[in-house]
């Protein structure tokens, strides 16, 4: 549970950014090193490929985080590995940033100049 507690903070960290206004970011690149570490092999890879699939290929990359929780819920589920404390733990931290946008009515933000970031 600690770890879990531990994973929730470090997340929150990657995604809310207070400047004028509060921004969601989109940690991707931080969900996909979870997903594969804690999922584990096969079930990890999987989620993550099938995810990255639909972005890149929808060219939309709100898609990336409920498709690769939907695959990672699905290889979980035919490789009997639904239950297990972590793999439940990795399936809240993808799910939570969707339901995070949805309930403050936010968009999560994935590459954008309005993050305060400059572009050179």
């Amino acid at each position: 549970m600690l770890k879990a507690a531990i994973l929730g903070i470090g997340l929150l960290l990657q995604v809310v950014r207070v400047r004028k206004k509060v921004l969601f970011l989109g940690p991707v690149f931080y969900l996909t090193g979870i997903t594969l570490v804690l999922a584990g092999i096969p079930t990890g890879p999987f989620a993550v490929f099938v995810g990255w699939l639909f972005a890149i290929a929808g060219k939309n990359p709100p898609y990336q985080l409920p498709v690769m929780g939907i695959a990672l819920i699905v290889a979980g589920y035919v490789l009997g590995e639904l239950f297990k404390p972590m793999f439940m733990c990795n399936v809240v931290l993808v799910f939570s940033l969707p339901v995070l946008g949805f309930l403050f009515q936010k968009p999560l933000i994935f590459v954008s100049n309005d993050a305060g970031v400059k572009s050179t």
